[in-house]
């Protein structure tokens, strides 16, 4: 643990894409607010005050907005993070309790969970587009690595929607009793473009993937950003790393030595990853 900030029962949190602050849904009765926390200094910023208990809180891809969901509020709430300004919200049906932009699609998604729906609206306007049923009580959603489908999580319902964003049929899967949150581990183009390869590291999603390889000494490693924020390699014993890799930008050391490498981020030091180096095989 490398620091604490006291938050009044906290909820959710989300950080954004610059790695700058973190935006906390703060649901202490009476005195509901957004605290932002400086990631740097450990410290808090402001404290946005909200008329309603916060639920969920998402950063569009590129950080220009900040999705909110309020309890008994019929619409996803829409901040500014460069100025701490609400603009206009998005109106949907009872109980919107996720939104969010993901890369790569041109509308918004956002989990209603009174009709059991994924709205679809437009991040400009604010207007929806269109809705499409899943099952009861939809609580969580992630975007699929080839970003053709949504996965949502229904509670009340025991199951999993898969949403096919082209409009095809809707698939269901059974699982276990009221699930909620649902994650997609997605693979970078990058990192497809080095299939066979265990020398290669993506970062992606405020993660490095994968998080922990082992090679031979003497071989090559490289790390790809194929994130929308800049990130970094810190290594823990003070060999060769890089402060800043930009999105896009991509890095590579040889690992001369065999031992255990620690790592982290140098902008997100929670980022953390490890490479092991093992000795050559004989006649190698």
């Amino acid at each position: 643990m490398s620091a604490t900030v006291p938050v009044p029962k906290p909820h959710t949190i989300a950080i954004r894409p610059d790695g700058r602050q973190a935006y906390v849904a703060s649901q202490e009765p009476g005195h509901f607010a957004l605290v932002v926390i400086d990631m740097a200094t450990r410290s808090v910023v402001t404290e946005i005050p909200l008329d309603k208990p916060p639920r969920d809180l998402e950063f569009g891809h590129d950080g220009k907005a900040l999705y909110l969901t309020l309890a008994g509020v019929p619409a996803v709430q829409v901040l500014d993070p460069a100025t701490n300004q609400w603009s206009a919200p998005v109106p949907t049906g009872v109980s919107p309790h996720i939104a969010q932009h993901f890369a790569g699609m041109a509308s918004g998604v956002v989990v209603v969970q009174g009709p059991g729906e994924v709205m679809l609206f437009d991040p400009a306007t604010r207007a929806a587009v269109r809705s499409i049923g899943v099952g009861k009580q939809p609580h969580w959603l992630d975007l699929s690595a080839d970003g053709k489908k949504l996965w949502v999580s229904n509670e009340g319902s025991n199951d999993v929607s898969v949403v096919d964003l082209a409009g095809g049929p809707v698939h269901t899967v059974a699982v276990g009793n009221a699930p909620r949150k649902v994650a997609v581990q997605r693979v970078a183009a990058a990192e497809a473009a080095h299939a066979g390869s265990s020398n290669h590291v993506t970062i992606r999603n405020f993660a490095f993937e994968p998080a922990q390889i082992t090679v031979k000494a003497g071989q090559r490693v490289s790390w790809q950003n194929d994130d929308g924020a800049p990130h970094g390699l810190v290594f823990k014993d003070g060999s060769t790393g890089i402060d800043l890799l930009l999105p896009g930008k991509a890095f590579a050391r040889v690992f001369d030595k065999p031992g255990v490498y620690d790592y982290v981020c140098s902008v997100h030091p929670y980022m953390t990853a490890r490479v092991t180096v093992v000795g050559s095989q004989p006649g190698s």
